[in-house]
């Protein structure tokens, strides 16, 4: 695989708690460098995020309108339409997207807490979100409630891509394949292994899983954790991944 086409396929992520503005700076400029698909930051650095990779975006009278409600997202307002809201995305300064996290990494905040997450992640710009199910919920056999919260959650998103995070590590293999037929449902457009914060990262046996788990369904599948060289990208590729989501973007370039 060339250089290029691999770079395509990152995104180059800075999700550590204790992230600075530095860090994010950082990573930021590594993935104008590289060219890489996109940067992953916690929801409090997407505004910074954005602003340093398309500073001459400037943010619409209807984002303007609904940062003046901000402390009435609490109640949920539906009124507040991001769907539609595509400015932001264009006019750039690089073609590095910004994603970022929804119920990052526990997938235990209610729904009504990711929409509010979500909503203030895209007012911000972010380009696509990565979301964490409550697999709590999965676990316990509310398949309506995980189903239901993923559609609200993309909803929102519109036409913006929505990954699904299922945290591989804490399931079983019936439930990978519940919750990609779950996520599928739903309206997800990739399935996504881990948040790289549970007591397991990418597997390539996951990856094989969840590829034919979501056969037939368009859905792509993201894979994320403990990726840190070219090899391990190379086989989680191969494996049926078309997304990679790593810190070490960099040093994977390296090997190609």
């Amino acid at each position: 695989m060339k250089r290029s086409q691999l770079a395509k396929l990152i995104d180059h992520s800075c999700l550590k708690p204790f992230a600075v503005r530095a860090d994010i700076e950082k990573v930021c400029a590594e993935a104008a460098a590289n060219k890489f698909y996109a940067v992953c930051v916690n929801p409090c650095w997407v505004e910074t995020a954005k602003s340093i990779l398309s500073p001459k975006v400037q943010k619409s009278s209807s984002h303007r309108v609904i940062e003046s409600r901000l402390d009435r997202l609490h109640r949920l307002d539906d009124s507040i339409d991001l769907t539609n809201n595509t400015d932001r995305l264009q006019d750039s300064k690089t073609d590095v997207k910004v994603v970022s996290v929804v119920g990052f990494p526990f997938g235990a905040s209610s729904a009504e807490a990711k929409i509010c997450e979500a909503k203030k992640a895209i007012m911000d710009g972010a380009d696509e979100l990565d979301m964490v199910i409550n697999f709590g919920l999965l676990k316990s056999g509310d398949f309506s409630g995980v189903e239901k919260e993923i559609a609200a959650v993309k909803r929102i998103c519109g036409r913006r891509l929505l990954k699904v995070i299922i945290e591989c590590c804490y399931l079983t293999d019936d439930e990978k394949i519940k919750a990609c037929k779950i996520a599928a449902k739903a309206g997800a457009d990739f399935v996504k292994t881990s948040t790289g914060f549970g007591t397991g990262g990418a597997a390539v046996r996951d990856v094989a899983l969840i590829k034919k788990a979501l056969e037939g369904t368009g859905v792509k599948i993201k894979a994320a954790g403990g990726i840190k060289t070219y090899g391990d990208a190379l086989k989680m590729i191969r494996a049926g991944a078309s997304r990679i989501g790593t810190s070490a973007g960099v040093d994977i370039l390296k090997g190609v």
